[in-house]
């Protein structure tokens, strides 16, 4: 068990977030199929939009035709298009020779349809090459964002990233946020109801025990794999939690009742024969109900009906592999306190 969890835990390391969530769609739909030969022969999944915003703090008058400002974003954009990962930027600088000291000669020049009909913003479009590598989209926002250190821009001029890898990198953080606050509120909920049925910390302590091994032991399958956390998927653990519980509490409450009756090796047997037979036919119909949800055309369906096939499997071995040591552990414990007394 320790080195099978261990190993496990090394895959828990590669387990990837899918927050493309047009990765969700099935790709047999014809419109799904448009959709991509568009962008392959377009473009748009890799294209950042940059914005730059007047902010409420900005003085009068109120608009980005200012010969300063518009000389440190061509700065920002001539720094960015020699980063890597980016293939070219659209900066509507380049079209003019120098630009503008008045404002009224901007207005007038070709820069005017690069603003917004109230001349507050102007946008820079960006083309990349990080497809969708989770790794290579945070490199870049990062970057993106660090190249802003690199001009004086005045401080009521806000900058803003949208649009395909912006977005995947938002979704990306979101999701793993939410499924750290799922797994931790699922954690303390599972720990009170435990110490309410069980009344003993050490008990509700080694009952969590096998719960936690299941969910190292689901990571790493899932790294291993190479199945992505997806919006649909990110919530799986809790639900794991919610679930793998049952099969420890059954087994150790079994065991309590048939500890009173027969020595501790004939109570676990019989704890076996009844509680886990029966926990291992629930938790095969169980896996059977999950791995229906495969069967559609829907990849976030797919990928959530395996992560729980996955889990509710690891929480049953776990369980019927861990809890017998921690019973005849238990148990020597009490004989050696006893005969000291």
């Amino acid at each position: 068990v320790l080195a099978a969890t261990v190993f496990f835990a090394a895959g828990a390391t590669r387990v990837k977030m899918q927050s493309d969530m047009e990765k969700d769609m099935p790709e047999s739909l014809p419109e799904v199929k448009y959709l991509n030969h568009f962008r392959d022969v377009f473009g748009g999944s890799n294209t950042v939009f940059i914005l730059f915003k007047l902010n409420s703090e900005a003085p009068a008058p109120k608009t980005l035709y200012d010969h300063q400002i518009l000389t440190e974003i061509h700065k920002y954009a001539e720094i960015v298009k020699r980063e890597k990962y980016v293939d070219g930027i659209s900066d509507p600088l380049e079209s003019v020779k120098t630009i503008p000291h008045r404002e009224e000669d901007i207005k007038r020049g070709r820069l005017r349809q690069f603003f917004s009909r109230d001349g507050d913003i102007i946008m820079l479009k960006l083309e990349t090459d990080v497809g969708r590598d989770s790794k290579k989209i945070e490199d870049l926002m990062t970057t993106l964002r660090s190249d802003l250190n690199l001009i004086n821009l005045p401080s009521y001029i806000s900058v803003s990233f949208t649009q395909g890898p912006a977005i995947y990198e938002v979704v990306q953080k979101l999701m793993a946020h939410d499924m750290r606050i799922t797994t931790i509120v699922g954690l303390v909920l599972v720990v009170i109801v435990v110490l309410i049925i069980f009344r003993s910390v050490t008990l509700a302590i080694t009952c969590l025990l096998p719960l936690m091994i299941s969910v190292i032991w689901t990571y790493g399958i899932l790294g291993y794999s190479g199945i992505a956390v997806s919006m649909a998927s990110s919530t799986v653990f809790s639900m794991i939690m919610g679930l793998g519980i049952d099969y420890t509490i059954h087994l150790y409450h079994r065991f309590q009742e048939l500890s009173g009756l027969y020595d501790t090796g004939k109570a676990l047997s019989e704890t076996y024969k009844s509680v886990g037979s029966a926990i291992t036919l629930t938790t095969i119909t169980t896996v059977v109900g999950f791995l229906a949800m495969t069967i559609g055309d829907n990849p976030a369906l797919d990928r959530l009906g395996i992560s729980l096939s996955l889990g509710v499997s690891s929480c049953l071995v776990a369980a019927l592999m861990l809890v017998p040591p921690i019973i005849l552990f238990e148990h020597r414990i009490k004989m050696r306190k006893s005969s000291k007394t």
